[in-house]
């Protein structure tokens, strides 16, 4: 079912399955999952890592959920902070499970920031992307 927000709840927050629809999967934006009134944050990286959990259950394993998550806010001048989400216990264990958040403040908010960039591209693209270089 579609909820009023245009997403779809997930039924089970490991494998991102849609409730009454067998071997169907939902990751990303179109999909909710529960926890609280909003659901969990909605990021590309936890996107991803939903995605691994989903291709991991297509193909016969199911590990625990991976929902950490580093975002390098950049606030000016090379100044920033680090704020690490981590919703993988609200996923694992859905009846007990809190979610961790850390922030700290930096002086590389820039470089950080590429730094996460280039380790995406990498995995996307392998060796074969030429990383991002701000200098």
């Amino acid at each position: 079912d579609i909820n009023a927000k245009g997403t779809v709840n997930v039924e089970n927050k490991v494998t991102n399955t849609i409730p009454n629809v067998p071997g169907a999967h939902i990751i990303g934006d179109a999909c909710r999952v529960p926890f609280g009134q909003a659901g969990l944050p909605k990021a590309g990286e936890f996107a991803w890592k939903m995605g691994v959990s989903v291709a991991d259950a297509i193909s016969g394993k199911t590990n625990p959920a991976d929902r950490k998550g580093n975002c390098a806010a950049e606030a000016g001048f090379g100044k920033g902070f680090i704020l690490t989400p981590n919703f993988s216990d609200v996923c694992n264990d859905p009846e007990n499970g809190k979610p961790k958040v850390g922030i700290e403040k930096t002086e590389k908010g820039t470089a950080l920031k590429v730094d996460w960039c280039n380790e995406y591209l990498k995995e996307i693209f392998g060796e074969n992307v030429h990383p991002v270089d701000l200098k």
